[in-house]
């Protein structure tokens, strides 16, 4: 008898437990897991590389992409991108390419694998932790010279033709919209304390990078 009050009271701890981490995961009311802006999927989202969002989003954060390094000739085609991504078990919620189409890939009530490892404005829970505070727009660019350092030599950046340098007007006009009403829906301030780049987060990375104008997105002037 005395076995039974044990276990009882151990599955009662339990339940309660159960129901308390349940409590933690975000629910959005009401639900908005694609921005309207998004025209069609990039991929079917992957489950093994995001998970149920447990914290509202409160930064968004600009990373670029591209397949420069597997095929100088079409390094913006977005099968090849994807198969990087995926090789590198990453994940994001948005991916915007040169003509500026919207591609979902992750849906926003999910955390989405594109942060990694940082920390942002001297605040604990950002620590190695981002992906759970932000949503990931990824942009199909090349950066500079020094931006691409780790990825091509001097000779091999300087033989890429100059229109795939950067980001196009079709791209930033997109970024503006989908980073304005993201920050509509989810109350978060339009400065450059909230839309950060991912090279803020992780001094390993250059991305957006010094090609990347962002008095075009935000009001306030660059850090």
């Amino acid at each position: 008898m005395k076995f039974f009050k044990l276990s009882a009271a151990m599955c009662a701890i339990l339940l309660l437990t159960a129901c308390a981490v349940e409590e933690e995961i975000y629910d959005p009311e009401p639900a908005v897991t694609v921005s309207p802006l998004a025209e069609e999927n990039f991929l079917e989202p992957v489950t093994d590389f995001s998970w149920a969002r447990q914290f509202p989003p409160e930064k968004v954060m600009l990373h670029f992409s591209s397949a420069v390094v597997l095929q100088r000739d079409d390094p913006y085609d977005l099968e090849a991108v994807r198969k990087i991504f995926i090789a590198g078990e990453i994940s994001v919620h948005y991916i915007i390419d040169r003509d500026g189409k919207i591609h979902c890939w992750i849906p926003e009530d999910r955390v989405a694998w594109h942060a990694g490892a940082g920390e942002f404005g001297g605040d604990a829970r950002y620590t190695n932790a981002m992906n759970q505070y932000a949503i990931g727009i990824e942009v199909l660019a090349i950066g500079s010279e020094r931006d691409m350092a780790q990825y091509l030599t001097p000779a091999e950046y300087a033989a890429l033709p100059q229109e795939l340098l950067g980001f196009t007007d079709a791209q930033y006009d997109a970024i503006a919209a989908l980073v304005q009403d993201l920050c509509t829906r989810y109350a978060i301030p339009m400065d450059r304390a909230h839309i950060i780049g991912h090279e803020e987060y992780s001094p390993t990375k250059t991305d957006p990078g010094e090609l990347f104008s962002w008095e075009r997105i935000v009001p306030d002037l660059p850090k």
